[in-house]
């Protein structure tokens, strides 16, 4: 049976994904966040994001994956500058984690960052 508008409008398609985040360890144990599956308006602000800088689309990428474990953004742009302060390793372990779970191509990535 095909799905309705009704039907489609109303899914909880947010799907979410546990990774480990080493760097953000103050106990010798990796920390954990979650991540989550981007929305297609998301989608396109990220490929927007890609065609100003790197450091753009990396803390914006950012945060748009990062989410609680019920895929609730954890973080809005007005804290882009806090977190470009954290470690850069940490950060794109997110983004390269974020972009396989989202199945966004290497190419992709590649291209914006040559911008």
């Amino acid at each position: 049976m095909a799905l309705t508008k009704e039907d489609i409008l109303g899914l909880s398609d947010v799907e979410v994904k546990l990774i480990e985040v080493p760097q953000w360890s103050d106990d010798g144990h990796p920390a954990e966040v979650y991540i989550r599956t981007l929305s297609g308006a998301e989608r396109c602000k990220i490929a927007d994001l890609s065609k100003k800088s790197y450091r753009e689309l990396l803390i914006g990428s950012v945060i748009y994956l990062l989410s609680d474990e019920h895929g609730k953004q954890l973080f809005s742009h007005g804290d882009s500058q806090a977190l470009g302060n954290r470690n850069g390793i940490a950060l794109q372990a997110i983004f390269d984690a974020g972009f396989k779970f989202n199945d966004i191509s290497e190419e992709a990535v590649e291209e914006a960052e040559k911008n």
